[in-house]
């Protein structure tokens, strides 16, 4: 009796801060059983709670958290000291808020620095976090491309663009260079992962400049992503095709940077165009072809918390549940694999619940409450759902649910083009000749 008044204790916890999900029964009981700021549960298990630290950075008292390191050993302080309260769950909270503070406030600083010298010198790569790094440069990209593109129109020259692939070309040579030399780990990686970043868009500028002519509104400048930073909000509009979305500041949980070839793109397309139109995605594809590094690409470049999920025979309607509501109340991105497999009657009764949730979802337009198996669910961030499988995906969908999603056909990655950027990206000079070896 007393284990089972524990555990409905927990739950009613665990309601307020969905991120304290991710920690097993044992592990939340242990935090509220041994609450001492600072002691080991709250070094151990917080982290657990966010899948882009790997430890928080405590003050000079036991309850005062000051910053956070990341899995790759970046640290990032915060804005201001957080003191831990007695409640738990508004700890974490406050943690999350205070996280995304952090990274607008750098990206701010980020951007400045990169205006003043867009050169993307040794010392501005050292002072910021990866994820910083990356996205001042396809803010500053987006900013170059869309003056380049304007003096082409007006002067029918594309002397802007040739002088802007110039540039990127020289930032290319030189980053490579940089990591023939002796550097620290972390240094290395965000500089191999602004290189693979860069290393795209100065493709995409020179796919430009083979065009005899490109209208505003053509398909060769509408499909590519654009980023839009304010500086006054740091909020950042991420524009493509017909679709927009708001960064979301969620910290990286590594800083590799996936290489985004032809194909991928073109699902990354596939998946804005359908999430504009208010579908949700069913990736059909075999094994090993990539289909969760896609939309865990994508969700990066949103800055979105990724959720992969596993279905099998042996899952529960109430696992199933608390999996849509965690994804709901953090606004995240649910990747749901095998789907299909999951028990018959099961199946049914969660398809049941997903589709009367989702559509609630679409008829509100993303009001502040939604529901879930009758319960009101509130959200600040409209939550995704993928279904990912090795087999027709919709086909087998119970029609309540088949109309939510829209089908992808995804085949095997191009592992020549990826193994050649990568190569480069690491320094290599010979990566074409390199990569064919591979």
């Amino acid at each position: 009796m007393a284990e089972y008044e524990a555990q409905s204790e927990i739950k009613t916890r665990v309601k307020g801060a969905p991120r304290l999900y991710f920690l097993n029964n044992e592990e939340l009981m242990e935090f509220f059983l041994k609450p001492e700021f600072g002691g080991e549960p709250y070094r151990t298990l917080i982290p657990k709670c966010f899948p882009g630290i790997s430890s928080f950075k405590f003050g000079r008292q036991a309850n005062e958290i000051v910053g956070f390191v990341t899995p790759s050993g970046e640290m990032l302080l915060f804005n201001e000291i957080i003191k831990i309260s007695d409640n738990i769950a508004d700890a974490i909270i406050a943690l999350a808020e205070m996280m995304k503070d952090a990274l607008q406030s750098l990206q701010i600083r980020c951007c400045s620095g990169l205006i003043k010298n867009p050169n993307k010198t040794d010392r501005w790569i050292r002072t910021f976090p990866a994820q910083t790094l990356i996205l001042a440069g396809q803010i500053y990209w987006t900013s170059e491309l869309d003056k380049a593109l304007e003096s082409w129109y007006k002067s029918e020259s594309k002397k802007s663009l040739k002088q802007m692939r110039k540039e990127y070309d020289g930032v290319i040579t030189r980053l490579s260079e940089n990591l023939t030399t002796n550097m620290s780990l972390a240094d290395r990686q965000k500089t191999t992962a602004l290189l693979t970043s860069e290393l795209f868009l100065s493709k995409k500028i020179s796919d430009l400049i083979k065009n005899d002519w490109v209208e505003p509104t053509s398909l060769e400048v509408s499909t590519l992503m654009k980023f839009y930073f304010n500086e006054d909000t740091a909020e950042i509009t991420i524009i493509q095709m017909f679709s927009s979305s708001q960064y979301a500041y969620q910290t990286y949980e590594d800083v590799y940077q996936a290489v985004i070839t032809p194909e991928t793109e073109r699902y990354i397309i596939h998946i804005t165009t359908a999430l504009n139109l208010n579908k949700y995605v069913a990736i059909e594809s075999s094994r090993a072809s990539g289909k969760f590094e896609t939309i865990r690409c994508l969700a990066k470049t949103l800055g979105r918390l990724v959720l992969p999920y596993c279905c099998s025979n042996y899952s529960s309607v109430d696992s199933a549940l608390m999996a849509f509501e965690v994804t709901a109340k953090l606004g995240a991105w649910a990747v749901i694999k095998n789907y299909l497999d999951m028990n018959k009657n099961v199946l049914e009764e969660v398809s049941y619940h997903l589709s009367r949730f989702l559509r609630s979802m679409n008829d509100n337009e993303f009001d502040s409450s939604v529901t879930l198996n009758g319960i009101p669910i509130s959200i600040q961030l409209k939550p995704t759902f993928f279904l990912a499988s090795t087999g027709p995906n919709t086909h087998g969908l119970p029609a309540s649910l088949r109309a939510f999603f829209r089908p992808i056909a995804m085949k095997g990655p191009d592992t020549g083009k990826i193994s050649e950027m990568l190569l480069i990206a690491e320094g290599f000079t010979e990566a074409l000749m390199l990569s064919q070896k591979v």
